[in-house]
């Protein structure tokens, strides 16, 4: 049997998509790191709040630890849903389930502490 010429031939398109499947995680993967690994310790939505994401001894959290927080909250979400926020209202530190598995805790940011010691309960004051 003679072989199609080659503008005949069938692509190989889901692999393709399997490429662009990787560059996504890997891009979400590599902004978590970044941004939880950063000095501020936390993503453009918890800077917004005013929080911060550390160990649970209170080290600011590196690059890796931001990346496995990320895969770890992904899949705790995706299959545990309703017990992850179960165990947030059964804990005394009310920290959800894929912080206790990472050992982070979220806290927040020196200027929201102390605005929220000096009474004043709205952000930046």
């Amino acid at each position: 049997m003679a072989q199609k010429p080659p503008m005949f031939r069938k692509r190989s398109a889901p692999n393709r998509i399997v490429h662009l499947r990787n560059i996504k995680y890997l891009s979400l993967w590599t902004y978590y790191g970044m941004t939880l690994g950063s000095p501020a310790s936390a993503t453009i939505g918890m800077r917004t709040m005013d929080l911060e994401l550390r160990t649970w001894y209170g080290a600011a959290c590196y690059f890796v630890l931001g990346a496995v927080h990320a895969v770890v909250y992904w899949i705790s979400i995706s299959v545990l849903s309703p017990v992850i926020l179960l165990v947030g209202f059964f804990n005394a530190r009310r920290r959800l389930l894929h912080d206790m598995l990472v050992g982070t805790v979220v806290i927040n940011n020196a200027s929201r502490a102390a605005s929220l010691r000096a009474g004043n309960a709205g952000f930046g004051n």
